[in-house]
């Protein structure tokens, strides 16, 4: 009704004032292309349930916005590339076979040969560490992120190529952003295949892949949802106004760094002065008609001439104002609260930072990491250590055994700032048998039997060095 009563009165104004008419239809041209605009999308048009907000389309969009941010914006690379190097570690998640004797031990020295020293994925290209560091960042900038556990290793299925295939109805199936559930609601598989720009797969690619084959990590946005938002979806509004915000600065800084001369002429006899040869040839300043010289310049800057009886006075302002620097941190701030991001991890900068509040800050983004592990890293470990057991016992490589399961996963930890003092906690943990050297290694990021190796290796060392066999002969006492 609004909208009709609006044109109704551009009408009006057209017959009684045809100028204004045309600029308020410039104006109103210019307000509904920023009304629409991703930043002032109607809230009201999703009113349906269930997984209808998060539908391909919109999910497409959302993940090609995440990752130009990862390319394009620093903070994003940076929050993104330190979440993922702390929550996954230089090493990866390590294993601990929990089955004792020869078995366990075979298992662990195939684990290693197999999946740590060998590229463990389909194409041949990626290590265990590699493979997992990847996979979880593809998570959290997309949303999902898929693996496949096929007989020629892990295949690694990123967001988009899951989707609905164009022109897929199967009976008593029910296909939502590319899962296919049945009609208790239970997941069945997933359809795998090339996008298109809508984020929908195409008709002529498609495989379908059971869910028992797939390991599927998102990140919901609520119970019902079937895929993942990306973790910075609720930044994305401060991160483009913070962009816009220091473009605009710097741009306005150049400008004031620049001087600007403003010349103004004046004809005392009232006559029109004649044109210049800048005037004609359009040079940057005037130049005299002998010479052919310019007869003034200024370099960076600009001079400006006034017609006749004209004068201009510049407003001087300094750029940026007092309070960019507190603006620009209270914006970082707002884009990395999603990751629980403290300001000093996301600038690097703990400048004016005690070591109590560096210490709190530290331990609050740790949370969310251990969370991670727990919740997103140790199911998807054990999944694949099921599917690898499996696959070498049917190799031949190892025996079927009943506790072939029975495995540890232990996550990166983060050491304590004071060696002195961590080593102590260390050594309550181990007199209190809260942890073992396998935990306590593992957090780390080595694993226990490499440090008892070398610590055997050092030892064996020093027995058979010549200095430890031959000791020097004392020096004999003189007689009293």
């Amino acid at each position: 009704m609004n909208w009709w009563l609006s044109r109704q009165l551009d009408s009006l104004v057209g017959i009684l004032d045809p100028e204004r008419a045309f600029r308020r239809k410039q104006y109103r041209f210019a307000y509904e292309v920023l009304d629409g605009s991703r930043l002032r999308k109607d809230r009201k048009k999703h009113k349906s349930t269930g997984d209808a907000i998060l539908t391909e389309a919109v999910q497409n969009d959302l993940r090609e916005t995440a990752r130009d941010l990862s390319r394009n914006n620093s903070i994003v690379s940076g929050m993104l590339g330190d979440e993922t190097n702390d929550v996954v570690g230089a090493a990866g998640p390590s294993i601990e076979v929990e089955v004792a004797g020869d078995w366990g031990k075979k298992a662990a020295v195939l684990w290693r040969q197999t999946m740590i020293e060998e590229a463990c994925d389909n194409m041949g290209v990626h290590a265990w560490p590699t493979y997992v560091s990847t996979y979880y960042k593809s998570y959290r900038r997309d949303g999902d992120a898929f693996t496949v556990f096929s007989d020629d290793g892990l295949q690694m299925i990123e967001g988009e190529q899951v989707g609905t295939p164009l022109g897929k109805t199967p009976d008593k199936l029910l296909i939502v952003n590319g899962i296919a559930y049945n009609e208790k609601r239970r997941r069945l598989g997933y359809y795998i295949g090339k996008p298109n720009k809508w984020g929908i797969i195409d008709a002529t690619s498609w495989k379908a892949y059971r869910a028992e084959h797939v390991h599927h990590i998102f990140n919901p946005e609520r119970i019902s949802s079937s895929r993942g938002e990306p973790a910075l979806t609720s930044s994305l509004k401060w991160l483009d106004m913070l962009d816009g915000y220091l473009d605009a600065e710097i741009v306005a800084a150049r400008v004031n760094a620049c001087f600007t001369m403003f010349i103004a002429k004046k004809n005392p006899y009232g006559e029109i002065a004649p044109p210049t040869l800048y005037e004609r040839s359009g040079s940057a300043a005037p130049v005299d008609e002998r010479t052919g010289y310019r007869q003034e310049a200024l370099e960076p800057g600009q001079i400006l001439y006034g017609e006749q009886d004209e004068t201009a006075t510049g407003i001087g302002q300094s750029r940026p104002g007092q309070q960019f620097e507190m603006f620009v941190k209270l914006l970082m701030s707002l884009c990395g609260r999603p990751l629980s991001m403290p300001l000093m991890l996301i600038t690097l900068d703990f400048s004016g930072a005690t070591f109590m509040n560096a210490r709190i800050a530290l331990q609050q983004v740790q949370k969310l990491w251990m969370a991670e592990q727990e919740r997103v890293l140790k199911p998807f470990v054990w999944r694949t250590w099921r599917w690898w057991v499996n696959r070498q016992i049917a190799l031949g490589n190892l025996t079927d055994h009943p506790d072939k399961y029975s495995i540890s996963v232990n996550c990166n930890r983060w050491p304590y700032v004071d060696p002195f003092r961590e080593a102590q906690a260390e050594s309550l943990m181990l007199e209190n048998r809260t942890h073992n050297r396998h935990q306590i290694c593992a957090a780390k990021g080595v694993r226990f039997e490499d440090v008892e190796k070398n610590r055997q290796a050092e030892e064996a060392e020093i027995v058979n060095s010549p200095e430890k066999k031959n000791p020097p002969a004392k020096p004999k006492q003189e007689a009293a």
